[in-house]
């Protein structure tokens, strides 16, 4: 989708991150189609997102965990909004 076309603002996604037990996390990286969409950090970093506005169509979201033992976790998912 166009950032520019119609925005699903009702669409609510959650997204739990699956971590290992005992392991805290540094940053989390979410790239929607490739982009950065958004960072983040520090006490804000969380394994369960909720995001909203996102473009009309079929987003592919990639998510990226690092923690603070430096081990990194990707996870991908596809979405079909509107």
């Amino acid at each position: 989708g166009d950032w520019s076309s119609d925005v699903c603002s009702s669409d609510l996604i959650k997204i739990h991150v699956r971590i290992p037990r005992k392991s805290k996390v540094k940053k989390v990286t979410l790239k929607l189609n490739g982009k950065r969409y958004a960072v983040i950090s520090g006490k804000k970093a969380s394994s369960t997102f909720n995001l909203t506005n996102l473009p009309c169509g079929t987003e592919k979201l990639q998510i990226t965990v690092t923690l603070t033992s430096g081990k990194v976790i990707t996870q991908q998912h596809t979405y079909k909004l509107c």
